[in-house]
């Protein structure tokens, strides 16, 4: 491969970035004692969603879909429910424990996998170009 290719790929890598990717977290949020708000982080949410509710066992008591508003209510299991998960059919859950209810979505957020592949990808240039010196001269 010739320098002057090398140089093109390390210049399109640093000038010419990737199109931003614009993911959604999935947050469960408490909207009153029974009934809770499911939300991607810039506040929209999806009738798709399901929500799971669980209790101490992780056997599942009910489920059902959001309504208009984004809100789930699992009040006739109020008194049995321990977790909550929340899923989008398209990838994000979110679970939580009702007793602290702070969400966590499972994953790694999308930004943390294209930085990883883009420093890897820089790694292994700089690494070859490093052992293309040393060997040809």
């Amino acid at each position: 491969m010739s320098k002057w290719l090398v140089t093109l790929m390390v210049v399109m890598v640093c000038f010419f970035p990737a199109q931003s990717v614009e993911a959604h977290k999935l947050t469960i949020d408490n909207e009153r004692e029974d009934t809770v708000q499911v939300q991607y982080d810039d506040g929209s949410f999806s009738k798709r969603t399901t929500v799971h509710v669980l209790d101490k066992e992780g056997d599942e008591l009910t489920s059902g879909s959001l309504n208009d508003q984004g809100t789930f209510s699992y009040a006739p299991h109020a008194d049995k429910a321990e977790t909550l998960i929340a899923e989008d059919g398209m990838g994000h859950q979110a679970k939580v424990q009702i007793d602290n209810l702070t969400s966590d979505e499972n994953g790694y957020s999308t930004w943390s996998i294209v930085g990883g592949v883009i420093l890897s990808f820089l790694f292994v240039s700089i690494a070859w170009i490093i052992k293309r010196k040393f060997v040809y001269t």
